[in-house]
């Protein structure tokens, strides 16, 4: 959990009261790896260490020659059906692109906040859309604070009142989960938003890896025409184009282009603040340094919003490439002969985890089986790992 829910910096992807962008390179989790023998959590702290952070219990637990090079081994996509979170990365190191979706059960007593459906996304070891973190444990009506609400969070408002904005109690989870070059989570937040007079909420979180492209889309039914918001918080600067259609978020000299496929819906940026319609609450903490990209639509029974994300390479003003909007449902795992680790690529890490698996090596999971089925028989044994071990060396020549 803690190595998939943090960025390649490693910065955490905070939800509920954590706060926001907390280090997660601790000197535990080198005796972490080694007790639960994975040599990949050990990594996180090895990195800081390379990076010149050093800490005198290092010396207790360091075993620099086992966690070397296991952050790069590691399958760059996490999630399941039914589970809280999930994580996509198109590679380990800092300057890859990385995304984020939390989901689970709202559950204020427990630390949570009303943020089902938040997503967090990096690039290049900066951070562009992030959570606002903690609220105050004193403050009178917390529940209502802005940091805790879904105002306040990167999702989904709906028909915004005085009244919570996600259900107290709703349980939405992944509903759909796909690892590869094309891989995706989609949860039903229909459960948050009844009480707002929604029918149906679906939300889908892709990354295109070889585009380094983040597509987050929100399929939206109302029992009545109504209002939706669509927020994602930032500490960048964010420029918005004069169609409104697209803008440009910059954290320091990195830039992503946050650009709008569906139709209908125009951005503007709000200050990270209650809107008018909520309960005021007195002595929140200051969020002047947060801004928010925001969706506004009104009279509103059906909307799909489509939004993509992708890093701007020096010079550019737009990607030279955009993706086409299809509808969630038809989102499908794109299978790459050979990835059983999921990571978009077929390499000699994916031969060493079929033979571990094979051998019934504990813990050891293959996230698309179907990938090794190189006999096509609808099973996996030697003569697959054969056949995956001669197309690798096909491959190589």
């Amino acid at each position: 959990f803690v190595r998939y829910m943090s960025s390649n910096t490693p910065k955490s992807f905070s939800f509920g009261d954590d706060n926001d962008s907390r280090d997660t390179g601790w000197a535990v989790l080198l005796w972490l790896g080694e007790y639960l023998d994975e040599p990949a959590v050990s990594a996180i702290r090895l990195g800081k260490i390379e990076n010149d952070s050093f800490n005198y219990l290092d010396l207790l637990w360091i075993d620099e020659e086992k966690a070397a090079g296991a952050a790069a081994n590691s399958p760059t996509d996490w999630g399941e059906v039914g589970a809280a979170n999930a994580s996509f990365r198109n590679t380990w190191d800092e300057s890859g692109i990385v995304a984020a979706l939390h989901v689970g059960e709202n559950n204020y007593k427990y630390h949570g906040h009303y943020d089902l459906g938040t997503f967090y996304l990096e690039s290049n070891g900066a951070r562009f859309f992030t959570d606002l973190g903690n609220e105050s444990y004193e403050l009178k009506d917390r529940k209502y604070a802005y940091r805790i609400r879904a105002e306040g969070h990167n999702t989904l408002v709906i028909n915004p009142s005085q009244e919570l904005d996600q259900k107290e109690g709703a349980e939405c989870l992944i509903t759909s989960f796909s690892g590869g070059n094309e891989a995706f989570a989609v949860t039903d937040l229909t459960d948050a938003y009844a009480p707002s007079g929604a029918e149906s909420v679906v939300r889908g979180l892709k990354m295109i890896k070889d585009r380094e492209c983040v597509i987050v889309q929100d399929e939206i039914s109302l029992s009545d025409p109504g209002e939706i918001y669509w927020f994602a918080h930032t500490k960048g600067q964010i420029a918005v184009s004069n169609d409104g259609r697209s803008a440009v978020v910059t954290v320091g000299s990195d830039r992503m282009w946050i650009g709008l496929l569906s139709e209908g819906g125009t951005f503007s940026v709000m200050n990270a603040e209650l809107l008018p319609t909520s309960l005021p609450v007195a002595d929140q903490k200051d969020n002047s340094e947060y801004r928010k990209l925001a969706v506004h639509l009104t009279n509103t029974r059906e909307a799909t919003i489509s939004v993509a994300c992708i890093p701007l390479k020096q010079g550019e003003t737009q990607p030279a490439w955009l993706p086409s909007v299809k509808a969630v449902s038809e989102w499908t795992p794109q299978m790459i002969q050979g990835d059983v680790n999921g990571d978009g690529a077929f390499d000699a890490t994916d031969v060493v985890l079929l033979q571990k698996w094979l051998l019934a090596v504990p813990d050891t999971h293959l996230a698309d089986w179907k990938a090794a089925d190189f006999n096509e028989d609808d099973a996996l044994d030697v003569l697959d790992l054969g056949l995956m071990k001669r197309a690798l060396l096909a491959k190589a020549r």
